[in-house]
């Protein structure tokens, strides 16, 4: 598990069950989250493994640049 420093901070889950619109997901040390059924992986079932990533704005925003640089990069093949 990442500690609280890190930029992002990822938790394992397991879904439950569904409650209608709404899948119950079971976090490490017991506690449950309701996440909506459309907003879950495609094949996602009760038994499937999940990962949920919380991170700051900040490191979204690092995200967002790293990747949009990594795609301009490849397209105009400029090494990293």
């Amino acid at each position: 598990m990442n500690s609280p420093t890190d930029a992002a901070f990822v938790l394992t889950a397991v879904i439950d069950h569904f409650d209608g619109m709404h899948a119950v997901l079971k976090i490490e040390g017991g506690e449950q989250v309701r996440w909506p059924v459309k907003r879950l992986p495609d094949g996602a079932r009760e038994g499937t493994a999940v990962r949920l990533t919380l991170s700051t704005a900040p490191s979204e925003e690092a995200e967002r640049v790293q990747v949009a640089r990594a795609m301009l990069n490849e397209v105009l093949r400029i090494p990293e």
